[in-house]
């Protein structure tokens, strides 16, 4: 080989030698960027997968709100159906309530004018008396008095018909009586003050037992006269609470009259007594009217029987 050949191989063994680390680096350069670019195509689709999942989760927790959301709607229709419900049921009751005073006003009326009329008659068949008649205000006032305290809670012994039966009985509807000439509270022989006749010892008790302070002038009121009735004839009827209606009226009549523990009338009762058998036992001799409980019932049945058949 000559000199010429071995420098000339020299020469390119050189050359390739200088351009060798530029391939190598720029191979390696290359290398590099090609496992960057696959490294992020493999990234890809995990990346749509984790934004797959995203979506996924955000659809369902919108479902869950939309789920919630729909179940709070319902929940505050049904509390607003039930109280638009609720207040329906209140008008309901109501317009029911209404029209029951209504129709009690009604009555109340029809009640004043038909005993005010019953009395007006019995006023007219009676030939003296004409000075101490109740005036037409004082039989609103009376009759008004009755009703309200019959259709009161508290008595379920008496109705509106049967304090009547007692003042036909007791004094005639008349509040007043002359003496020598001048108009004076109506007073029994025995003392017996107001239409329903009580004993002033009786009304004081009453007053007492029911926590009230004792008016000296009860008799002069038909609020204090018709408050004593009810309550004294709700203490003798629930002794003989579990007769039947007419045997109970009759019972608390004639303890009404003659005293429920005087002559062991009670006595009698609770034994299965009749009062026929007591009135043998113990004549009333010159005390009273042994038929005042009849009397009482017939006028009971009368008032009672004649208004419900005027009212239809």
């Amino acid at each position: 080989m000559s000199l010429l050949e071995k420098s000339e191989g020299i020469r390119t063994l050189k050359e390739v030698s200088k351009r060798v680390p530029g391939r190598i680096s720029s191979t390696v350069s290359n290398g590099i960027k090609r496992g960057r670019m696959l490294r992020l195509r493999d990234m890809i689709p995990i990346i749509g997968w984790i934004v797959a999942g995203l979506l996924l989760v955000t659809v369902v927790l919108g479902l869950v709100f939309v789920k919630n959301q729909n179940a709070t709607f319902r929940a505050n229709m049904d509390r607003l159906e039930y109280r638009e419900g609720q207040m329906e049921q209140f008008f309901m009751e109501q317009r029911k309530e209404n029209a029951r005073i209504a129709k009690s006003d009604i009555d109340r009326e029809n009640y004043i004018a038909y005993f005010s009329n019953v009395i007006t008659e019995f006023y007219a068949s009676r030939t003296s008396g004409r000075n101490n008649e109740l005036t037409m205000a004082e039989r609103r006032l009376l009759l008004g008095t009755i009703y309200d305290y019959a259709k009161g809670t508290g008595f379920p012994f008496a109705d509106e018909f049967l304090p009547l039966a007692y003042l036909r009985v007791e004094s005639e509807f008349y509040q007043y009586n002359s003496v020598g000439g001048r108009r004076e509270y109506l007073t029994g022989t025995s003392g017996e003050r107001s239409m329903f006749q009580f004993m002033p010892a009786t009304a004081r008790e009453i007053y007492r037992r029911h926590g009230r302070d004792f008016d000296p002038e009860w008799y002069k009121s038909f609020e204090e006269c018709v408050w004593l009735w009810f309550n004294f004839n709700h203490e003798l009827s629930f002794i003989f609470k579990d007769a039947d209606e007419d045997d109970r009226i009759r019972w608390a009549a004639y303890s009404y009259n003659r005293g429920h523990y005087r002559n062991e009338l009670v006595t009698y009762y609770l034994n299965g007594l009749t009062i026929e058998r007591h009135l043998r036992d113990w004549p009333f001799r010159s005390q009273g009217d042994p038929n005042y409980n009849y009397h009482i019932l017939r006028f009971y049945r009368q008032y009672r029987d004649g208004f419900r058949n005027e009212e239809g």
